[in-house]
C-alpha cells in the first residue's frame, strides 16, 4: 500500500478532531474514471450537491469516495417479460 500524502494525513487529522470516520478523498478525475463518466459530469454532480466534495485552496477539489457508492437509484423490475 502506498504511503499517505500530506493531504491525506491532514484530512484524517481534521476528521478525527470532528469525530468523523476517516474518508477516502479522491480527485475529480479518479471519480470520473470510477463512474465511467466525464470530469464535467462529476463537476455537475458537485454543483447539484449529489456528491460530497471539499475545496482545499483555489484549485484542489476532492470528493468523498463513499458518496459515489450511494449515488443512483435501485432498479426494480415491475413488469413481466414478453415472450
Amino acid at each position: 500500500m502506498p504511503s499517505k500524502t500530506g493531504f491525506q494525513k491532514a484530512m484524517e487529522a481534521e476528521q478525527a478532531k470532528q469525530g468523523e470516520q476517516p474518508t477516502e478523498w479522491i480527485s475529480i478525475a479518479t471519480a470520473a474514471k470510477r463512474c465511467e463518466v466525464s470530469t464535467r459530469t462529476v463537476r455537475r454532480w458537485i454543483a447539484y450537491g449529489e456528491v460530497r466534495a471539499r475545496r482545499f485552496g483555489p484549485k484542489l477539489i476532492r470528493i468523498d469516495a463513499a458518496t459515489l457508492n450511494t449515488m443512483g437509484e435501485d432498479v426494480v423490475w415491475a413488469g413481466t417479460m414478453a415472450s
